[in-house]
């Protein structure tokens, strides 16, 4: 883990970082991007972080990153507090939940209220990756029902 961590920080001019599948627990997960943040704070447009943990564990770290543009995240990654300060990043356009067959189950949900106030200021996509839609249904998104998403998809 601290060869990727060191080897994020030492590329400077990066501008797309994506961690899939890590299944970290929650202590190595805290400070993964911390290097990436203070050398790429400027530079990173995208980051997709799906299923860097096994369990529910909110990662601050896309705030971090100024220019933003689009996170690509699984649920149990997400938090409140991520999903309201993405909103006040002007350059910030999508957040892409991601579900896949390794994302934990159950994961809290984020209070609809939010879901509210954020609407306006960015797009949200939801987007299932090989998951058995007589399992899940077509709406059992695994963070709540009242998200005000632009796009749903399944993808097999």
């Amino acid at each position: 883990m601290e060869c990727l961590k060191r080897l994020m920080s030492n590329l400077k001019c990066l501008t797309r970082i994506e961690l899939l599948d890590l299944n970290l627990d929650k202590a190595e997960a805290e400070h993964l991007l911390d290097e990436a943040c203070s050398t790429l704070c400027e530079q990173l447009r995208h980051l997709t972080l799906i299923n860097v943990t096994k369990t529910q564990f909110g990662i601050l770290h896309p705030i971090c990153f100024v220019n933003l543009q689009t996170l690509k995240i699984s649920p149990q990654n997400l938090s409140e507090e991520v999903v309201e300060l993405l909103a006040n990043n002007e350059r910030f356009r999508e957040l892409h939940l991601i579900q896949s067959k390794h994302t934990e189950c159950p994961v809290k949900s984020i209070d609809h209220r939010i879901w509210r106030r954020v609407a306006q200021r960015y797009k949200v996509y939801l987007r299932y990756l090989t998951l058995n839609r007589k399992k899940y249904g077509n709406n059992d998104f695994n963070l709540q029902k009242q998200i005000p998403f632009f796009q749903h998809n399944w993808q097999d």
